[in-house]
Order: C-alpha cells, then structure tokens, then sequence
C-alpha cells in the first residue's frame, strides 16, 4: 500500500542547513486526524502543500511557540481522488512550530522532520499552488522572493524522486517505501523546479493517481543583514539585537555610548528603563542626551538611548535597555535589547572554604540557585513545586505558578527568570511585566538553564541528550554533541558554555565558535557548575558530596565538603558560593568575600598552641591581577614558618592566582583572637 507523507523543514541559515533528521511515525491510516509536536522551535516561513491522497483534507492547524495559530487557506479536497497537491500557507514571525494539526478522512502514514534554524522573511511570497487534476503538472516551481533565501523543496512522483533542475546529484533521497522524496536547496533567487524525468511517462499516465503523489514544502531564510540595522520598537520577530558596551575598570564610569534604535508609527511607549540583571540604573545608566522618550509617535522615528557603564562587579555584567506600554515600568514590553560589559579589577576571596550560613527555610528539596543583581537569591525547589526568592534581609516568597517539578533557574539582564520544569516538560519565563509564558519547545526532561549577556538562552534536556540554545527571537538550535546526561550549565564573559554531564561524570566547555572540550573530568556526579571572573569553575558533585574548583589550567581541588546529594551551585557578585544542599533540605552560603576569623586552643604564655598553624587562602578570583603592598602579622599571631606559598607585602597574585597566611598563636600576656 503506497503512503502519503507530511513533510516539516524547519528553517536554516545556511545551504547545509540539515543538522538532524528526526522520524516520528503517526500511524493514523483512516483516522479523521493527527497531531505532532515539532522537535525543534525556529523563526520560518513556511508553505506546506497536503498530498491529494487524502481524499478529504479540511484543516491544517498550526501552533507557534509564542501561542500563535494559522490555519489552511481553503479545504483541499480530492472528489476524484486522483493525486494533486494542495498548498497551504504559515507563515511564523515569532518562535517556532510546535504542533500542528492535519485533518482528512484518509491516513498520515508518517512524518518527518529536519532541523535547521535560521532568520526568515516575514512574507509568504514566493510559492506556487499546483492546481487539482487527475494528471501531473509537467514541473511544480519555487522562486524565493529575496536574494540569498534558502529554498527547500521535496518532491516525489509515483513512488519514483524526480530530477530537479536537471540534475539530482544535489539531492536528498528520504526512502518511505516506494514514497522516496528528493530535497534540493537553493540560496539564489533562480526558480527551482521539479520535472518529470526526460524520456519517462512515470508523472504521464492518464490512470488514477498518475500525478505528483507527494507533499510539497518550502522553508525560507533571511539573511541576517536583512534586519533592520536598528532595534525596532516594537520588536521585530527574527531579528536579535544586543548592545556590547566593552570592557570598564571598576570604579570608573564609559563615556556615553548610544544604541539606535526605530520606533513604528502609532507606538505609545509609556516608559523606558535600564536595567541591570532587575536593577535599575545599576551597572548601566540611561545618560543625557538620549532622545527615546516616553511618548506616542506618529510617525517612524529614529532615536537613540544613550547609556553609561559603570561596573559593580568584575566579569560579564547583563542588562537590558525595556520599553514597556505604560507609566512606570508597567503594562506590556514593547521591546527589550539585552545590553552587556565586562568590569575589569581583582577581587579577593578567602579560602580555602568559607563561613557557612543558611538562606530562606522551609525548603522541601532545593536543585537549583540564581541570584540576581539585587543579591535576591532563586531557589527551585522540585519536591514542594516553587521557586522561591529570598532577599538580602531573608524574606522569602513565591514566584510564578504551575510547577510540577522545577530543576532549573536562571536571570537575563532584565530580570527576567527562567525556570526548567522536569515534570510538566518545558522551559518558563517569568517576566519583570506581563505573564508567565513557555519558551522553546520540543523538551523531554530538562534539566538547567542559563542566560548570556546578549540574552541567548541556553537549555540542557538530560532526557533528550541534549544542550539547546535559543536566541531572544526565538530561534532554536542544538550546541555540543554526544552526551549522555546533561545537568546543569552557566555561561562565562566570553560566552563559553559550561555543562555537567552527570552520565559522563565530566564537565565541559563550548566556546561561541562550536568548539567541545572537556573542562574536568573524574567526578561521581557532577550535576552543576558556576564560573568566577578568573576563569575558575565550580562543580558540583552530588556523588560524593564535594564542591569542587576546576582552576583555568585545569587542576581539580576540594573547596567544601559534607553536603548531601547537593545538586546546585552559584555565585554572586562579591564571589560568594551558594550551594543547594538537596540532601539537607538547605541552600547554604559560603561567605568568601568577607574576612574569616580564627579560633586557637587555650595556650600557655610563651607556647604555640596545638593548633598552630591555621592558614587562610587568598585568591584573586577577579580578572585583573592583585597586588599587595604591605603585610604584617600581629604580635601574638605570627607568620607560621615552612610555608612555600605564603603571601608577601611585595607580591602580585594574577588571575586565579592564590598564596597563603599561615598563623601561629603564641600568646605574649593572655589569650587574644585574631581577624584576617
């Protein structure tokens, strides 16, 4: 028995657009209809045309990652039930498909999708419609509309792949039995076309079903460089934009950058604000001069906020400039640009451990940790389904809703937070304005998340053995390759994504360009890792109850010890590491910015006591080196000698550099403490 196929190509940026290949059989022969999810979200335009083997083809409904539903132009029907193609147009300007629908009195035998991801126009020119028949049209045709698309068409005749352009060497056959398709690409504006083969009567025949039994679809790409040049407000579906303000001392403040920016005619922006990871005017500042206000425009018009970039912290620094529809931060965000630096000095965290403290109570089984600008801690708490935050001052609260088992939490420059859901499977944006909505789609247990500066989200899915990536626009794609079970991930100044892999006991790094290297290796159960300014990366293992330092050379040391099947780790702006304790039923803090203080056994005048020396670690976990000046001891705590890496008052520690003040107690008079 021959069989119809539905064919899904989801758009791509370049001719090698095909990165994977994804069968799902639907086995619906006679049912009235089928749903499928897609595998993948991303920005398309989309023509999809039904084989007229379906005797009656009523409805072909489709639902975008953002909510958005299209529908078929017109019912396709088959009164003879003779093969013809039907072509229905979608057209998908924000997020990606994530099911459709297909309704007929006959069957959907299977469907298929290839991946790609890419920016697409947001017309549905450039297609053509095949009209019914009970014979074959001599060619179908696709013109794409704009310079540089990328067209993607399949075509099968009578169970035999047809020339395309008069040569198949290019071509793509996907074999369903005697239903093979040939796929051609092509990034010019030439028309493709699909002819019956020279010489052959295979498309010819005057019997039943002698035509084009086949789908017909086209994915179509837009060039980056067709984006406007500007930030449109409102946003423009497929086009991501983010503002790079460089690289500031700390302590100092840039001069004013501006970033352009479009407003569309009829706009009422009733505020703009800059924000730092929720903060206003923290690390970026709205600068005079700027010419975006709050206002209606009646016309198109260009202007441009002027911004300043004063870091509070080394290492990247995330905001983003948000307009939003009402007064005072309220109301719907028309658009919001991601914005982001890198602060430059050192920064001195005390080691090798640090004063332990609780945050919030009350938790039932914390697996993931964010803190935001603010210093409010994120807390995904699986068993009790919440995400709590906890502020400075220790008030707690619930954010969001819905959850059923949430894994994984995560802060863009605006404040947005982003939580993973292992039990309802998907990813959630809890927005600064507006409500909580689903982002991406296609997940099978994910397991993390995280933001980078220019607000690309990324996600791993430990169930589907995978790492994703989506940008501000939507658009979806995969990164790294061959894991087992991706945890928990964070992203570094330079935009390197780091991923534990529980199954392969291994941490691992992605740089921007693709490149897969594994960062540490020998764990028990590595289920998350965080990154300081230097280049430090902090493991958790929940095997062994360890947190780990990966040092940028790759040497792997204890920092804490004696959690419980801990699950999560971050840190915050000051160097400070929070560690989900899942076991224990804590989040704890381990305070490394602040001086430790030191404790010694009760010792004779004159003698050292029995716990002499204690040492305490200094490190420079900022990304510019430290230097130190002047050291002294004091008088009855002084420098334990044997030391080799004790610290001087004329040395310079660099970048992820450490040394030691290793302390005796040897009590002149009377018993005294000591603060370093």
């Amino acid at each position: 028995m021959r069989r119809a196929i539905l064919l899904l190509l989801l758009s791509a940026s370049s001719a090698s657009l095909i990165a994977q290949t994804v069968r799902q059989a639907v086995g619906v022969n006679g049912g009235p209809s089928v749903s499928f999810p897609a595998t993948v979200a991303g920005n398309l335009n989309v023509v999809v045309a039904a084989p007229g083997r379906l005797t009656t083809l009523s409805k072909m409904h489709v639902i975008d990652s953002m909510g958005q539903t299209y529908t078929q132009d017109g019912p396709c029907a088959t009164p003879d039930g003779n093969g013809y193609v039907c072509v229905w147009y979608v057209c998908s300007g924000v997020g990606g498909v994530t099911s459709a629908t297909v309704s007929g009195t006959d069957g959907i035998a299977s469907v298929e999708f290839l991946e790609g991801t890419g920016i697409v126009s947001s017309s549905c020119a450039g297609a053509s419609t095949v009209a019914a028949g009970t014979t074959a049209p001599s060619q179908i045709s696709l013109t794409p509309d704009q310079p540089n698309e990328l067209a993607v068409v399949a075509f099968a005749c009578n169970g035999s792949p047809q020339t395309v352009n008069g040569n198949v060497s290019f071509a793509k056959h996907l074999n369903y039995g005697d239903d093979p398709l040939a796929v051609a690409l092509t990034t010019s504006t030439t028309t493709l076309t699909a002819e019956t083969d020279s010489g052959s009567s295979v498309c010819t025949g005057t019997g039943t079903k002698a035509g084009w039994d086949a789908v017909f679809a086209a994915f179509r790409t837009q060039p980056i460089n067709s984006c406007p040049a500007s930030a449109a407000v409102p946003s423009i579906a497929g086009c991501d934009y983010s503002s790079n303000l460089g690289s500031e001392p700390l302590g100092s403040v840039s001069s004013a950058q501006a970033v352009n920016l479009d407003v569309a005619a009829g706009t009422t922006v009733g505020s703009i604000a800059v924000l730092t990871e929720g903060v206003v005017n923290g690390d970026f500042s709205n600068s005079q001069g700027s010419t975006c206000t709050a206002a209606t425009y009646s016309t198109n018009t260009a202007c441009i906020v002027n911004l300043t970039f004063s870091p509070q912290a080394p290492g990247l620094r995330s905001g983003a400039i948000v307009f939003f529809s009402g007064p005072g931060d309220s109301g719907a965000i028309l658009a919001s640009i991601p914005i982001f630096g890198i602060g430059r000095a050192p920064q001195i965290a005390y080691g090798p451990g640090g004063t332990q403290s609780t945050v919030g109570s009350g938790l039932t089984s914390p697996v993931s940790i964010a803190v935001d600008g603010a210093g409010n801690v994120l807390i995904a708490d699986s068993a009790a389904n919440s995400i709590d935050k906890v502020t400075p001052a220790g008030a707690s609260s619930a954010i969001g809703a819905g959850f059923v088992k949430p894994v994984g939490v995560a802060i863009d420059g605006a404040g947005n937070e982003y939580v993973a859901d292992a039990g309802a499977p998907g990813v959630y944006v809890i927005p600064i304005s507006g409500t909580q909505t689903k982002v991406g789609s296609g997940y099978t247990t994910p397991s993390g998340v995280a933001v980078d500066g220019s607000g690309n989200l990324y996600v791993s899915d430990s169930g589907a053995k995978t790492v994703f990536k989506i940008t501000p626009s939507g658009i979806q794609s995969r990164i790294g390759s061959a894991w087992n079970q991706p945890a928990g991930l964070t992203v570094d100044a330079d935009g390197n994504v780091y991923v534990a892999d529980t199954g392969l006991a291994a941490v691992y790094k992605i740089t921007p360009s693709g490149a897969q290297t594994t960062v540490g290796s020998g764990f028990s159960r590595p289920e998350a890792v965080t990154v300081d300014a230097a280049g430090n990366v902090y493991v958790i293992d929940g095997g062994t109850g360890f947190l780990y330092g990966v040092s940028p050379a790759g040497t792997v040391s204890p920092v804490a010890e004696g959690f419980e099947s801990p699950s999560g780790v971050a840190t915050d702006d000051l160097g400070n590491l929070y560690i989900a304790d899942t076991g224990h039923a804590q989040v704890v803090k381990m305070d490394r910015s602040d001086l430790p203080s030191l404790g010694f056994a009760t010792t004779s005048v004159g003698a050292t006591s029995s716990d002499s020396p204690q040492t305490v670690g200094v490190e420079d976990i900022g990304n510019q080196s430290l230097t130190i000046s002047a050291l002294s001891y004091p008088l009855d705590f002084p420098e334990a000698s044997g030391d080799f890496n004790a610290c001087s008052g004329t040395m310079t520690l660099t970048p992820a550099e450490e040394c030691d003040l290793p302390i005796d107690f040897t009590p002149s008079r009377r018993r005294r403490s000591v603060r370093v």
